[in-house]
C-alpha cells in the first residue's frame, strides 16, 4: 500500500517536471539567466505551481509543496539531459 502511493507520488513529480521545464524554458527565452538562477527559478516554479493547485483545489499543502520541489528538481535534470544532447 505504501509502496504504491510512493510510486504514484514520484511518477506525478516526474510527469509534472516536464511542465515545469516548459515554463522555465519560456522564461529563459525572455530573460538571460545563469545556471544557478535557472535552478532557483525551476524549483520556485514547481513549488508555486503546485502550491497554487493545492490552494485552489483544496489538496494537502505539504504534499503539494513537496511534489513541487521534486518536480522542480526533476525539471533541472530533464533540462540538463536535453542541453547535453543539443551540444
Amino acid at each position: 500500500m505504501i509502496v504504491e502511493s510512493l510510486l504514484a507520488f514520484i511518477s506525478s513529480a516526474v510527469a509534472l517536471s516536464f511542465v515545469v521545464t516548459g515554463i522555465v524554458e519560456a522564461i529563459k527565452s525572455k530573460v538571460t539567466m545563469t545556471g544557478l538562477q535557472t535552478i532557483v527559478i525551476a524549483v520556485l516554479t514547481g513549488v508555486l505551481l503546485l502550491g497554487l493547485y493545492a490552494w485552489v483545489f483544496d489538496y494537502p499543502m505539504a504534499e503539494s509543496l513537496l511534489l513541487g520541489l521534486l518536480s522542480g528538481l526533476g525539471s533541472i535534470g530533464a533540462f540538463e539531459a536535453v542541453d547535453h544532447v543539443k551540444n
